[in-house]
């Protein structure tokens, strides 16, 4: 059984984990950033996608994978890997 959206999940997730360090070394401890998108709004759209990724199963392994739940809707998985990809490269960019 394949785990694409599963291997997607997770690189997105730890661009997630990355883009939160990186910005909290730019961000000094204690010092509000001007801008709207710092430290704590990476942390709170990362915590929405973990529980996104979480109720969908895209962490799941076996039957309860959302990977195994698309096995027969190729269109459906495909449409998800692009996303999930182009989640990842898009908080890429915002390194």
């Amino acid at each position: 059984m394949s785990d694409e959206l599963r291997t997607a999940a997770q690189a997105c997730r730890e661009k997630f984990q990355l883009l939160i360090e990186i910005t909290a070394e730019l961000q000094p401890a204690g010092e509000v950033a001007d801008d709207i998108y710092g430290t704590d709004w990476i942390k709170e759209q990362y915590a929405r996608f973990k529980i996104w990724a979480g109720n969908i199963g895209a962490f799941a392994e076996g039957h309860a994978s959302l990977d195994y739940r698309l096995r027969d809707n190729l269109s459906t998985q495909k449409f998800m890997l692009d996303f999930l990809v182009a989640l990842t490269d898009f908080i890429h960019r915002g390194k």
